[in-house]
């Protein structure tokens, strides 16, 4: 899939990857998306699982347990989400 998101010209495009499951992913699932990534722009992989498809806001659950913007709106917003909850994640503090 990364293949064909980057046949496509940056400057005519936006490229995106979409993941999604019915149940959680698992770490070599992450691990794998992530290397859809691209090097050179822009987050382009969303990653959707029943955490965030479940609930009306998508982001709901999840911000409960990680610092992350909740404004999803967009493609782009998606992509940036997926960065924040899957590949670099940042759990809230305790009693957050």
């Amino acid at each position: 899939m990364a293949a064909v998101a980057d046949a496509f010209p940056d400057q005519l495009f936006e490229s995106y990857i979409i993941f999604a499951k019915t149940g959680p992913f698992s770490q070599e699932e992450i691990d794998r998306c992530k290397e859809a990534q691209s090097q050179s722009g822009a987050p382009r992989v969303i990653m959707l699982s029943d955490r965030e498809l479940e609930p009306y806001f998508a982001y709901a659950r999840a911000s409960k347990q990680f610092e992350m913007d909740t404004t999803a709106i967009s493609l782009s917003d998606l992509a940036r989400s997926t960065v924040q909850l899957y590949f670099s994640p940042t759990p809230k503090a305790s009693g957050a």
